[in-house]
């Protein structure tokens, strides 16, 4: 698990209940399991990838774009999932 995802589990389960959609107990749990999940692909996912070629690469003064451009240009856009 990454920050990512921990963070929409909690904020999707408070939102949801606060709203009364779903009652506190195991449909709620898988929900915002799922919605974790997801979100953790969608988006922690990447930040992890640019993150370890930052920690990995040779070159040491890469910004994050310049390293967003270095994945991208070597190994296209689904090297980052």
């Amino acid at each position: 698990m990454n920050p990512t995802e921990v963070t929409a589990y909690f904020a999707s389960s408070e939102y949801i209940l606060k709203k009364g959609w779903m009652e506190n107990g195991i449909p709620l749990y898988l929900f915002c399991g799922t919605f974790a999940g997801i979100n953790g692909l969608m988006f922690g996912n990447p930040l992890d990838v640019i993150r370890t070629v930052q920690l990995t690469s040779k070159k040491t003064d890469l910004t994050v774009l310049q390293t967003i451009s270095l994945i991208y240009k070597s190994k296209g856009p689904l090297e980052f999932y």
